[in-house]
């Protein structure tokens, strides 16, 4: 088989490449958020805006409970934001044949606009507030060439807890019924530009999987979002993707929602979002607040760029190989041991959940060492650094070691070509997919555990290694140690 091989070729130059430089804000994406918090704050709603949120389910113990997903997206604008946030609300609710415990939105646009998005926000939060509910969480998206002039897409999701089974019911209440507080967690997140690439809804899945488990919930259910400009059938083939990924992962499957959208996005484009939900025992949750000095911090290897990076990714690609429709995506390069750049890129998001939660084999992490996961952190936006300080106390830091995990091959790739080594680490995983924050003296045995059964999973590489500890630092959180 032949080869590509670009070593030594000349070659585009990416150093000045940054995730700035190719139509992501970082800053704005920060700014957004805080003014989101701010809103809820405002209105007396305790949600951060992020992600996802916890629900305390006590009063439905002892009862026969289901739980389910309504969810509307945006089909018209209003002329305000805050009325377009309402109105996806409303035709959300009208949905609602049960009882009303949560909602979580997703907003995906060209840019982030700390003023726009927010007022979309806060139009949500206006009638939850009138229903007497609250907004547990949520998710923005930059996601550049995706949309026609002028345009956005959004979508809210409704949870609703119902006393009879229905045809996307998930039942809990078995579940619940041991625990002295149970809660009822959810996330909303999305796949971003990715599907400029591959539209494969398990990325999503593992994505929202991977965000539940950092917190210590097992997920039990999934709710699809697919929209785009392309043929129905398209759309139709995701959704059953997704449909035969919940069964063989042995969740249920809860209402989704798939909507074509000509009027909205460029021809050809599609998104792919969802919700994820599982449940918890308070005592079980995952906070942090328990980290301490001469703590360890393990990572768990990935080969892949997962979701999140990808418009940094795709335009480096196509300075230094073309544009992604020519041949130098779908040749075969030593750089990649044979495999392509388009195959890089199209790896799954990779999940850690039965690292966490076990299998039918295997014991779990968690419950194998009870209590010795005091932290963790999915890599994802903001890379090792953002992600992993979110759970450091303060008064404390974790000094993280690079390159004790492989490097994957793509973003070696980059970094030999030009871009910075700091855009790099700011951007991607960089071979850290997820880590755990224990003590020393659980650490090793954590690690040979997971290295001797849970290393290799289908098509991915997973090692484990200690990376780093917690010390005492009054000034910043995370710091890379040489």
């Amino acid at each position: 088989m032949f080869l590509l091989k670009l070593m030594g070729v000349k070659m585009a130059d990416i150093s000045d490449m940054t995730y700035e430089s190719v139509g992501v804000s970082i800053k704005d994406q920060n700014l957004t958020n805080k003014e989101i918090v701010k809103i809820l704050k405002s209105l007396d709603m305790v949600a951060e805006g992020l992600f996802g949120g916890a629900i305390d389910i006590s009063s439905y113990k002892g009862k026969k409970t289901y739980v389910g997903i309504q969810g509307a997206s945006i089909s018209e604008k209003q002329e305000w934001m805050i009325d377009t946030g309402t109105y996806t609300t409303q035709k959300a609710f009208e949905k609602v044949t049960g009882e009303l415990i949560g909602v979580l939105d997703y907003i995906a646009a060209p840019h982030m606009n700390p003023d726009e998005i927010p007022n979309f926000v806060k139009g949500i939060a206006l009638e939850c507030r009138n229903r007497g509910t609250d907004v547990i969480g949520g998710e923005s998206a930059q996601m550049k060439d995706t949309y026609r002039e002028g345009e956005y897409d959004a979508f809210v999701h409704v949870i609703e807890i119902t006393k009879e089974k229905g045809k996307y019911s998930c039942d809990i209440t078995d579940l619940i019924k041991g625990m002295k507080n149970p809660l009822l967690v959810a996330s909303t997140d999305g796949t971003g530009t990715k599907t400029k690439i591959v539209r494969n809804p398990l990325d999503i899945i593992y994505h929202g999987f991977n965000d539940i488990g950092a917190v210590g919930v097992k997920p039990i259910a999934f709710g699809i979002y697919i929209a785009g400009n392309v043929p129905g059938r398209e759309l139709k083939e995701i959704e059953k993707k997704s449909d035969k990924a919940c069964k063989d992962l042995g969740i249920t499957k809860l209402k989704p929602l798939v909507e074509y959208k000509p009027e909205t996005y460029l021809k050809g484009e599609v998104d792919i979002a969802g919700t994820v939900i599982g449940v918890v025992n308070e005592k079980d949750m995952i906070t942090g607040k328990n980290v301490k000095e001469g703590d360890v911090v393990i990572g768990i290897g990935v080969d892949a760029i997962m979701t999140n990076g990808y418009t940094l990714a795709r335009n480096s690609g196509k300075e230094l190989l073309g544009d992604m429709k020519e041949g130098g995506w779908d040749s075969p390069m030593e750089e990649f041991d044979g495999n392509t750049f388009r195959q890089e890129m199209s790896k799954s998001h990779v999940p850690m959940t039965d690292i966490l939660f076990g299998t039918k084999e295997k014991e779990g992490v968690l419950s194998k060492y009870p209590g010795a996961v005091r932290a963790t952190a999915h890599i994802t936006g903001g890379g090792q650094k953002y992600n992993i300080k979110r759970m450091v106390p303060d008064g404390l830091c974790a000094e993280v070691k690079k390159e004790v995990l492989p490097i994957p091959l793509v973003m070696k790739f980059f970094v030999d070509r030009g871009l910075e080594e700091e855009e790099a680490y700011k951007t991607f995983n960089m071979g850290v997919g997820f880590t755990l924050t224990t003590t020393e003296e659980m650490a090793y045995d954590i690690v040979e555990h997971i290295n001797r059964n849970f290393a290799l999973r289908l098509d991915s590489e997973r090692p484990a290694a200690i990376i780093g500890e917690i010390v005492k630092n009054e000034k910043t959180k995370f710091v890379f140690k040489d």
